[in-house]
């Protein structure tokens, strides 16, 4: 009797080690199986990254240098433009004067190079030996890349 009782203890061993193995196989498949969530294509509104204290050096189809200045810009490629966050545009002039346009907000348009200022913007020119000028405006258009656009 003894070895039949030592069988039946085998027996029932093997069965929950096999339940055990099946069990763990099921919650195996079920991790390994689990539906992704999908992800959406890129909107107009998504961006793809940020910048912090953003400082741009250039030059315009005429060979003068400008700099843009941003406290952040946020890319979107959909649009392939950035927002601006308090925008300041330095534009130097070969006679030395610099013309400097800041706004609270603006787009740079990055395929066709131009920037739109918004909101209280401030447009100040000066230079050596000029008494210079300033203005404001609700909102100004800046052409980087077309000559003569931007006297």
């Amino acid at each position: 009797m003894t070895g039949g009782a030592f069988s039946r203890d085998n027996l029932l061993l093997a069965s929950l080690f096999l339940a055990l193995v099946l069990l763990s196989v099921w919650m195996q498949t079920l991790l390994v199986f689990e539906p992704q969530p999908e992800t959406a294509p890129f909107s107009e509104s998504d961006s793809d990254y940020f910048m912090q204290n953003v400082v741009v050096n250039g030059k315009d189809a005429d060979g003068n240098r400008y700099r843009i200045e941003a406290r952040r810009l946020v890319h979107y490629p959909a649009r392939d433009g950035s927002s601006l966050e308090f925008p300041r545009i330095f534009q130097f002039d070969p006679g030395g004067q610099v013309r400097e346009t800041a706004a609270d907000t603006g787009w740079l348009d990055n395929e066709r190079q131009i920037v739109t200022l918004t909101d209280n913007v401030r447009i100040r020119k000066g230079g050596a030996g000029n008494a210079g000028f300033s203005a404001t405006a609700r909102e100004m258009v800046i052409h980087l890349r077309n000559p003569g656009a931007n006297p």
